[in-house]
């Protein structure tokens, strides 16, 4: 044995380092995928509730924003928006081969809002003559 004779494992390359992290992503997405569909409609209902708070810290910070405000909103979006691309991936899991993830989905996009707004409507949503009026139901 030779105490001056180091042994040192080489680092993994770069290539190698996003490969297993890519493994890994993929990895977390497939064991979402093994959950039950009560366990699934239920992280529906949390996606909906992070929407609502999206919407209401949107409506809160009104039509001007500081850069930090609208970078803290940008981060909430993302992460919104990536808790609902998983969601509708093991949407097909659960609703079957004939699901189309494309069918009905919308962008997040939200604007911000100004507090003194004329809306009749008390939480800024389209009122039923409105809709109506737009050739939309509820």
């Amino acid at each position: 044995m030779d105490v001056f004779e180091v042994q040192l494992k080489r680092a993994p390359t770069r290539k190698q380092q996003k490969l297993a992290l890519l493994s890994s992503w993929a990895a977390r997405l497939s064991g979402n995928a093994q959950r039950g569909a009560a366990t699934w409609i239920a992280s529906s209902i949390t996606i909906e509730e992070m929407q609502i708070t999206l919407s209401m810290d949107i409506r809160r910070l009104g039509r001007h924003p500081t850069e930090t405000q609208t970078l803290d909103i940008c981060r909430h979006r993302t992460k919104l928006q990536s808790r609902i691309d998983e969601f509708t991936i093991v949407a097909a899991t659960h609703l079957g081969e004939g699901f189309d993830v494309d069918d009905e989905i919308r962008d997040l996009h939200l604007d911000f809002m100004d507090d003194d707004s004329e809306d009749n409507g008390i939480d800024g949503s389209d009122t039923e003559s409105e809709l109506e009026a737009d050739g939309q139901q509820w």
